[in-house]
C-alpha cells in the first residue's frame, strides 16, 4: 500500500555567512538526508533533543520552509513538483498544530473568524450562514461551546486554546496532521485531555498525525511507530512499544534511560 507521506533523503541546511560582504562559509545541516514513511490512518512519532531537527524535519517534508534536498510523496504525487497554485489546493489536506496555543491564534479575530476563514476560502461552505454552522459543529467535535465562537483567544485557558487550534486543523477534513510538540505547553492534566481528544478525533475522522515530541511517554501513549532524531539523522526507527522494550541505538537507551520507570 502506498503510504500517506513518504519522505526520502530529506535535507535541510541553513547557510551561514560572514565577513562584510556577507560570503557564505558553511552550513547548519539542520536535517541531513533522513528518511521516513506515514501509513494512512496511523501515527508516526518523532523525538530526540531540543536541537536535533524535529521541527524542521516537519515543516520541510509538507513544504512549510523549503527543502534543500529529497523526495517527497503525499498521497502518490512529489510535493516538490508542485507549483504554489497547486500547493495551495493540497494544504488543505495537510494542516498543522503548533506548540503554543495563543501564539498561532489571531488575538484580533474571533474563534469564528480563525476557524471559519480556511473553510470559506476552500469552499466546503458557501455563505455565512453555513460557515456559522459548520464551526458550531467542529467546536463541538473538540469540547467547546458552540456559544464560544464570537470570543477571542485571550479569553480562553491554554487547553481551551489548544482545543480551539485543533479544531481549525480538522475544520478542512485534513488527511494528515503535523503535530508540532502540541500539547509540551499545557499542564499535565491538560495534556492527557488533549492526547484523548486527538485520539478520539482520529478514530472517529480517519486521519493520520505526524506528532513531534521529545516526551517520550507521550509518544508511545499515541504514535504507532517512532522515528529518533540525532542532530539531524535517523538514528533508530521502530515499532512504538518495540522500541520501548528493545532499543538498539546507543542514543535511543539514553533517552528513554532520562525516563523515570519507563518500563
Amino acid at each position: 500500500m502506498t503510504p500517506l507521506l513518504e519522505v526520502r533523503g530529506l535535507k535541510k541546511y541553513f547557510p551561514i555567512y560572514t565577513g562584510l560582504f556577507r560570503r557564505q562559509t558553511g552550513d547548519v545541516r539542520a536535517v541531513d538526508g533522513i528518511d521516513f514513511s506515514i501509513p494512512k490512518g496511523k501515527v508516526l512519532g518523532m523525538v530526540g533533543e531540543s536541537g536535533s531537527g524535529k521541527s524542521t524535519a516537519a515543516r520541510a517534508a509538507i513544504r512549510l520552509i523549503e527543502p534543500t534536498a529529497g523526495d517527497i510523496h503525499f498521497m502518490g504525487r512529489s510535493l516538490l513538483e508542485l507549483n504554489d497554485k497547486e500547493l495551495k489546493v493540497i494544504r488543505k489536506d495537510i494542516q498543522m498544530i503548533f506548540q503554543d496555543p495563543y501564539a498561532s491564534l489571531n488575538p484580533r479575530k474571533t474563534i469564528l473568524e480563525s476557524i471559519g476563514e480556511a473553510i470559506l476560502y476552500h469552499q466546503i461552505v458557501s455563505s455565512k450562514e453555513e460557515q456559522y454552522e459548520y464551526v458550531a459543529i467542529v467546536l463541538q467535535k473538540v469540547g467547546l461551546s458552540p456559544d464560544s465562537m464570537n470570543r477571542y483567544p485571550h479569553e480562553f485557558s491554554g487547553g481551551q486554546q489548544q482545543r480551539i487550534c485543533i479544531g481549525r486543523a480538522i475544520a478542512l477534513n485534513p488527511k494528515l496532521i503535523v503535530c508540532d510538540e502540541a500539547v509540551s505547553a499545557l499542564d499535565v492534566s491538560i495534556q492527557a485531555q488533549i492526547l484523548n481528544l486527538l485520539m478520539e478525533l482520529k478514530e472517529t475522522l480517519h486521519f493520520s498525525y505526524f506528532f513531534i515530541s521529545h516526551n517520550l511517554a507521550v509518544i508511545r501513549h499515541i504514535a504507532d511507530e517512532v522515528v529518533v532524531l540525532y542532530a539531524g539523522k535517523v538514528v533508530e526507527t521502530q515499532e512504538t512499544e518495540r522500541l520501548f522494550e528493545d532499543p538498539q541505538h546507543p542514543y535511543t537507551r539514553i533517552l528513554l534511560a532520562s525516563v523515570p520507570n519507563y518500563k
